[in-house]
């Protein structure tokens, strides 16, 4: 598909926005509104409506003096008064929410062209990638937990599941987070069971040290390959907050901390040991907490 599959996807995103920024000016205007609403007594036309035809009628049942009957007449107009201004703004703001609705809309029919325009995108994809014919690939979709959609999205699953299951992977973030797995039919089927039946992921932040990070990657990546693969878990790294977060099922988890711990340590221990000896000095080091 393509150039053309991406500028329609482009095209759509655009529209996304001006949907969205039309939206915000609608919600706008609505606070605004809210905030101007005639002041008086009642906050309903129907109830000003009932109270002036309850006003009428008792002038025309009950004998008044003039002066009376002038102040019911003041009370009166006041009241329709009341009533016109509050007609204008419920009509403004029943438009504005009738705007809404139609932005909304508007913003569900372009998300549908733009998944539709991703989803024949993914589908020739996967088929090149899977060297398989076009007609062959279907898409499916899992739900899953939140820890699990991190996983997914790390270049050591989406490896996984290209080479263990043949099928590639998507991550979808709108709630309820899921997983796009397209394939043949039988791939994407045992895909979607093994995702199903994989257990429940937990996450291990770690606060690290510029040093330690580096100490986690290793030349090229090659430290966290290796922990990758021994751990079965996934390293999330965030280097402008400094932390690291391990994902996997809750044993694995828990020795893969383990494990980072102990090279932390044994940088710091060894720093410490280099240290002292250029000082002629000699003792053990302290484990280092983290």
């Amino acid at each position: 598909m393509g150039e053309n599959g991406q500028v329609k996807g482009e095209n759509a995103q655009i529209e996304l926005l001006q949907l969205k920024s039309q939206l915000v000016q609608v919600d706008e205007k609505r606070m605004d509104k809210l905030k101007r609403k005639p002041p008086g007594k009642q906050q309903t036309t129907s109830a000003l409506e009932q109270n002036i035809r309850a006003k009428e009628s008792e002038m025309q049942h009950t004998s008044l003096t003039i002066q009376q009957e002038k102040v019911y007449l003041k009370q009166i107009k006041l009241m329709k008064d009341e009533k016109k201004a509050l007609d204008v703004w419920e009509k403004e703001m029943e438009e504005l929410r009738t705007r809404r609705s139609q932005i909304q809309e508007q913003m569900r029919q372009v998300n549908e062209r733009q998944d539709a325009a991703r989803t024949v995108q993914l589908l020739d994809e996967a088929a090149q990638l899977l060297q398989l014919p076009l007609e062959s690939v279907i898409e499916g979709r899992v739900t899953v937990s939140e820890e699990l959609a991190e996983m997914l999205t790390t270049p050591m699953w989406s490896k996984r599941m290209r080479t263990g299951y043949a099928v590639t992977s998507h991550v979808t973030r709108k709630k309820p987070t899921g997983v796009r797995l397209l394939g043949a039919q039988e791939s994407v089927d045992a895909a979607s069971a093994f995702l199903q039946g994989y257990g429940t992921v937990v996450s291990h932040p770690m606060a690290v040290s510029d040093e330690e990070l580096g100490l986690l990657i290793g030349k090229k990546g090659a430290t966290i390959a290796q922990l990758q693969e021994e751990t079965d878990c996934c390293f999330v790294l965030d280097k402008k907050n400094s932390t690291v977060a391990v994902l996997g099922l809750a044993d694995a988890v828990e020795s893969a901390v383990v494990q980072v711990r102990g090279i932390f340590e044994t940088h710091a221990c060894t720093a410490c040991a280099c240290t002292l000896h250029a000082h002629g000095m000699h003792t053990a080091c302290a484990p280092h907490a983290h």
